[in-house]
This record gives C-alpha cells, structure tokens and sequence, in this order.
C-alpha cells in the first residue's frame, strides 16, 4: 500500500516536472520570437527559466531514479 502510493506521488511529481519544463520551453520560444521579432522581449523569460529549469529537474529526478534507475 505505501509504496503503490510513493509510486502514484513519484509518477504526479514526474507529470509536475513535465509540465513546467514543456511551458518553459513554450515562454523561450515565444522570448525568441518577440525579441528578434519583434524587439519587444519577455524581460521576465529568462530569470524564470533559470528557477523552473532548476525546480523542474528535482522535480523528475526521483521518478526517474526509482522507476528507470537513471541518473540525471
């Protein structure tokens, strides 16, 4: 029972982690485009891709550690 549910919250984690990596990748593209597209940058973009790269990846390292028995 306990480690169904350890594995269910590793699993939620690991969808969390996706998520804010995919909308981190969708707000850099988008800075791209606006800053040489458009010279209007997200001047925001950048900082937030640091903290969300950083959470994101400790995020998915214990799915990743238990289930596949990778490494980051």
């Amino acid at each position: 029972m306990l480690a169904k549910t350890y594995s269910g919250l590793l699993k939620a984690l690991a969808a969390i982690g996706a998520v804010i990596i995919g909308l981190m990748s969708i707000w850099t593209t988008a800075e791209v485009v606006l800053r040489y597209g458009f010279s209007r940058p997200l001047y925001w973009a950048v900082d937030l891709s640091e903290y969300t790269l950083l959470c994101g990846t400790f995020l998915v390292a214990p799915w990743l550690l238990r289930i596949h028995g990778g490494h980051v």
